[in-house]
């Protein structure tokens, strides 16, 4: 956070709310802790989850509060780190090091090149090019599938208008985006029912 930003607290129950900033009260007709009595007679916020998460006897939100990404992010990081590794072999070999030696060379090096232009080579001047090797497939390969993979699991293909590998029958497509849309019912369900408790809590509001 930058020097600048201000921390906001709001408080709520079916009888008082508060706001805080910076730790200093905010309304300016609450006492003199910052509290005030409100006449709703429930708390106006509705705490929904996705429903992909887990509850246990801890009952920690951060168990439910769960994304399509939560447990995607070791897959995440080896996309990553592939990428880096593939990017930087990459960038080695097509720009490789060059070396110049003999009588001259100090000369070289300093000639800034332009395309088209012809230079002299002195003579007895040897240069070297360090090609590395290109990016193993491998790399490739495992970013591709660690790609596949993510994709599958965030939005199958099926969901996206993408063929899937050997179905070739509408009856077949119709399961499988069938199955893969359940992956996203229980968010649906969620939604709307959190979206029932605002418009319950507007109804009592306007009453």
């Amino acid at each position: 956070m930058g020097s600048n930003d201000a921390i906001q607290i709001s408080y709520f129950d079916k009888e008082y709310r508060a706001i805080y900033v910076n730790g200093s009260p905010a309304l300016a007709a609450a006492d003199s802790e910052g509290v005030i009595e409100h006449d709703y007679g429930h708390v106006p916020y509705v705490i929904g989850f996705s429903g992909l998460g887990n509850e246990d006897k801890s009952a920690k939100p951060e168990k439910q509060a769960v994304g399509l990404i939560r447990y995607l992010r070791p897959l995440l990081r080896s996309e990553s780190f592939a990428y880096s590794v593939y990017n930087i072999v990459l960038k080695a070999h097509s720009w490789p090091i060059t070396f110049v030696s003999g009588p001259g060379a100090g000369a070289i090096a300093n000639i800034k090149l332009k395309f088209g232009k012809i230079y002299e080579k002195p003579l007895g001047v040897t240069i070297e090019d360090y090609v590395k090797s290109p990016p193993p497939e491998m790399v490739m390969q495992h970013m591709e599938y660690t790609s596949s993979v993510l994709s599958a699991s965030g939005a199958p293909r099926s969901v996206r208008g993408l063929p899937e590998a050997g179905v070739r029958s509408g009856t077949d497509r119709a399961q499988i985006m069938g199955q893969a849309k359940l992956k996203y019912d229980s968010i649906l369900e969620q939604m709307q029912l959190s979206t029932a408790k605002v418009m319950s809590n507007c109804t009592k509001i306007a009453d």
